[in-house]
């Protein structure tokens, strides 16, 4: 029975069938972040919200509904790197700054259902400003925003949203300056700057951008001229910082040291007529009779900002414990799931969660010294682990055995270790792996059919075996190889014969070890003619995709081995796909190589994520940060979630995710699911259908029976964008949705309601 009979037939039973309908996590073609919050490093309250910014996030906590909510690029900020924020009440309006001097103003509504708005004001950094424009703090006055930068003062109109005026060049005879601060006292502003206590009057007849009108206290004045890098006001008075010196106090003309510090300075801020000073260490308040207390709590780790809200209860921004209260009577951290840190060097799935790394090393296989960090995301929220041995540090390899539901973790340094069903982690006793005058260096872990774990060992003398496997029995068994490089390997794939593919050191020889267990052989592939032709030696990645086709990136493109059973035959060498009339991303420095479910090959480079098509001959997008939400076009791994085929994005700054089109696939429709559904007026993505057959061919018709779109799924997922050939949004009715495998013998029918 061909196709279109099947679909007749279908068409006359169709009303009998129910609709599908399911929640999704986050709907195809979108974005999520997945980033640490564990790092504040200021913070701003907003009435019932209290938000706070890191070097990679924004997020506040609403005191109303007990809730944290997320912002990122995804909700429309410009940037991640965020230096401060700041809260102008008369205007309900959150100041965002960054360290490239981007501004971004976020606008509350008071409209039920109207979200906030964000506007960019990008003059700072895009003035012609020669060195570092980063914005240092934010005080306002009236409905302006002065804005502290490494070059000078920046004053905002928030009403008019434009530059009213910049102070540069206003030091001692007219050079250069850094501020790091400003406040006013006395109809009078001061600033905390590189050549020390600075102040001028406020008045219309003054010309700030004279520096002659600038007074710069000196020693002989009581205060140091150097190390300035807070200041606040109260009651008349101003308030210094000086770092490794301590407090000063200016009133009627004279500074002098109010508190001796020896530790740096982060900021002074008053609230609640109090002065809170963070050192990066403690954090003091000093009241209104000069009395200073130094609050104490566990998780007061590194205070970098802090603020009394409303109510009288405290809010500090803490680099290692994250946005912390004591709202509830002790301190506590009011965060978003996250993982602890932005630290993401090797992603790796199993069992419907995602396991991101936090070690590493750079080219030249230096351990970077990161914590034993790992954390995982079951699709909901992240658990943050890290093994108990204080001294390990860098896991870069992991691997799942799923029989004892035990997940082994390599370290850059320090051997190998397992989380066993209960979460307890061990050392794996009696291995015989080597060491090195670095430690052992385990790059790389697999695991094969029959649940043995495979493990590459880094930095073994030459002839010592430099693989390993660890039996599902608990008994071990080593190989040794004598080509040059084979003693550097960092990493392992395990193709659909069963043959090992070792990665070799490019600071060695680089290329692939192939080697096979049965029968002893082992090949190496490097860029000679017939034994490998590499574009180059240099192999960062590779990847089995759905025909068993070894995807391979260099630091010259990508490259192909195709019937990986014939490697150890005659002449073997790979094929460069061709794109755009070129090899497959020429002179792009490949990072990172992941197969979806359609059998589409996602890229990952340091200038963006690609994904094309099985064959790769056709792109079919390419991620910058120009054009998505990217935290950095420098990728670092991806890995695939199968059964959602969300793509999860490793970057130097950080982890996101992006829900593709594409799942794995079975030969039989399993727990179709057709989502959105129903299709709303204001929504404007695509429409997806999982669980189907592996690429099924599906049709979509108006109830009348008149087809409206058909398309093929990529493995088991296909999509819609709710629009028909024509290109006109599809009208309100009932939508009928056939899916059927090329032969017929899977089929598929749901309904889909769509409102215009």
């Amino acid at each position: 029975m061909t196709f279109f009979q099947l679909w007749g037939r279908f068409l006359c039973t169709i009303l009998l069938l129910s609709t599908q309908s399911v929640a999704q996590n986050i709907p195809l073609g979108t974005w999520r972040t997945h980033l640490s919050y564990q790092s504040a490093t200021t913070l701003t309250i907003s009435g019932e919200k209290v938000y706070a910014g890191s070097p990679n996030s924004l997020f506040y906590f609403d005191k109303s509904f007990n809730n944290t909510t997320k912002l990122s690029k995804i909700d429309g900020l410009s940037e991640t790197d965020i230096s401060r924020v700041g809260y102008l009440p008369a205007l309900k309006m959150v100041l965002i700054a960054y360290h490239s001097g981007n501004v971004d103003l976020l606008t509350s509504s008071d409209k039920a259902g109207e979200s906030d708005k964000i506007t960019n004001l990008n003059v700072i950094k895009n003035a012609s400003i020669s060195g570092s424009k980063n914005i240092n703090d934010i005080t306002f006055r009236d409905n302006l925003a002065y804005l502290s930068c490494d070059f000078g003062l920046v004053v905002l109109d928030l009403q008019k949203i434009e530059v009213r005026e910049t102070y540069r060049n206003i030091g001692f005879n007219g050079t250069p300056i850094a501020v790091f601060g400003s406040t006013f006292a006395n109809d009078s502003i001061f600033l905390a700057s590189s050549q020390g206590i600075m102040a001028a009057p406020l008045a219309a007849q003054i010309n700030l951008q004279d520096f002659s009108n600038w007074h710069i206290f000196t020693p002989s004045q009581g205060i140091p001229n150097d190390n300035v890098k807070a200041i606040a006001s109260r009651n008349g008075g101003v308030y210094a910082g000086v770092s490794g010196k301590g407090l000063y106090h200016y009133q009627q003309g004279n500074w002098t040291n109010l508190v001796a510090l020896t530790e740096p300075i982060q900021t002074i801020r008053t609230s609640n007529n109090q002065l809170l000073v963070c050192t990066g260490s403690r954090l003091l308040t000093i009241n209104e009779d000069e009395i200073v207390a130094e609050v104490r709590d566990n998780l007061l780790l590194a205070p970098q900002e802090a603020a009394f809200d409303m109510q009288g209860k405290l809010w500090v921004a803490d680099a290692k414990s994250g946005l912390l209260s004591n709202r509830s009577g002790h301190f506590e951290a009011y965060i978003p799931s996250g993982p602890a840190s932005n630290q993401a060097w090797k992603l790796y799935g199993y069992g419907g969660k995602i396991v991101a790394l936090a070690g590493g090393f750079n080219e030249n296989t230096q351990a970077y010294g990161r914590t034993s960090n790992f954390y995982i995301f079951d699709g909901a929220q992240w658990a943050n682990y890290a093994l108990l041995v204080p001294t390990t540090k860098d896991l870069v390899s992991i691997a799942y055995q799923a029989d004892n539901q035990q997940l082994y973790l390599g370290s850059f340094g320090n051997g190998l270790f397992r989380q066993k069903a209960d979460l307890s982690i061990e050392t794996v006793a009696g291995s015989p792996l080597i060491a090195s005058a670095n430690g052992v260096r385990v790059t790389g872990l697999a695991t094969d059919d029959e649940g043995n774990i495979w493990v590459t060992n880094h930095s073994v003398p030459l002839g010592m075996p430099s693989l390993h496997v660890f039996r599902k029995t608990n008994q071990w068994e080593s190989f040794a190889f004598t080509q040059t490089g084979s003693n550097n390997p960092l990493g392992i794939l395990i193709d659909d014969n069963g043959f090992k593919w070792l990665r070799l050191d490019p600071k060695s020889t680089g290329g692939i070890l192939v080697f096979d267990e049965k029968t002893q052989r082992s090949r190496y592939l490097g860029t000679a003619s017939g034994n490998g032709e590499l574009p180059n030696p240099n192999v960062r990645s590779m990847a089995m995709d759905k025909e068993g086709q070894i995807w391979v990136g260099t630091d010259d493109g990508v490259a192909v081995f195709f019937n990986t059973s014939a490697v150890f035959t005659g002449g073997y060498s790979a094929f460069t796909p061709i794109f755009n009339t070129r090899r497959l991303l020429n002179d792009e420095f490949i990072t990172a190589i992941k197969v979806d479910g359609g059998n589409r090959k996602w890229i990952g480079t340091r200038n963006g994520l690609w994904l094309f098509n099985a064959e790769g001959s056709e792109l079919v997008v390419n991620f910058t940060t120009k054009n998505s939400p990217l935290l950095s076009n420098n990728i670092t791994d991806i890995e695939i979630e199968s059964t959602t085929g969300e793509v999860f994005i490793a970057t130097d700054q950080g982890l996101l995710s992006y829900r593709g089109s594409a799942t794995e696939a079975e030969s039989k429709h399993t727990q179709v699911k057709v989502f959105p559904n129903p299709v709303r007026p204001n929504f404007d993505g695509l429409v997806g259908i999982s669980g189907l057959a592996a690429n099924s061919m599906v049709k979509i018709t108006d109830a009348a029976g008149r087809l409206v779109y058909e398309t093929r799924a990529n493995g088991g997922t296909a999509t819609w964008n709710v629009h028909d050939y024509r290109g006109n949004r599809a009208e309100t009715g009932i939508y009928l949705i056939f899916s059927a495998s090329d032969d017929g013998s899977e089929t598929f029918i749901a309904k889909l309601a769509v409102v215009k």
